[in-house]
């Protein structure tokens, strides 16, 4: 498996898009599919907020994703930047790919002398996940109907 920046393999932006669309569309119903592309067309950035990074095999068969954004909850403007959109297919998971995906988010974050990241999830087991690669819950909200687990880490 390789992990990388979505600007050098931007054949996996349809993918990434079909996948994520699928997967998140509960709770992203604004969202069609030819936004998604768009929007990861923005996100194909090397090196500077905001990026994203896809994980595949040497044949270009695509695994998951995970993007770092500027801003993910506007009712916390001013925070740092946020982990998002993780997505692991679903004949991968469970395989170690999702926590392979946020810790190459976070070396890159390093990388770019960030002090703090934050991420949100509605989820108890990403919860577990995410303490297990060092990640703090910091509150639970409400946002948009929704209950939400802010969660950050800290470099140190």
């Amino acid at each position: 498996m390789e992990i990388k920046y979505l600007a050098d393999n931007k054949w996996a932006i349809p993918t990434l898009a079909r996948g994520v669309y699928k997967n998140l569309k509960l709770f992203r119903d604004d969202d069609q599919l030819e936004t998604m592309i768009a929007k990861y067309k923005k996100l194909a950035n090397k090196e500077i907020v905001p990026f994203t990074l896809v994980a595949f095999e040497k044949r270009r068969q695509v695994l998951g994703t995970v993007s770092v954004v500027v801003d993910n909850m506007p009712v916390m403007l001013g925070s740092p930047p946020w982990l998002a959109a993780l997505y692991v297919d679903t004949a991968h998971r469970k395989k170690g790919i999702g926590s392979a995906l946020v810790k190459k988010a976070m070396e890159e974050m390093r990388k770019l002398s960030v002090k703090k990241i934050c991420l949100f999830t509605t989820d108890g087991f990403r919860v577990a996940l995410y303490k297990k690669l060092g990640w703090k819950v910091v509150k639970q909200i409400n946002y948009k109907g929704v209950e939400k687990i802010v969660m950050a880490f800290e470099y140190g």
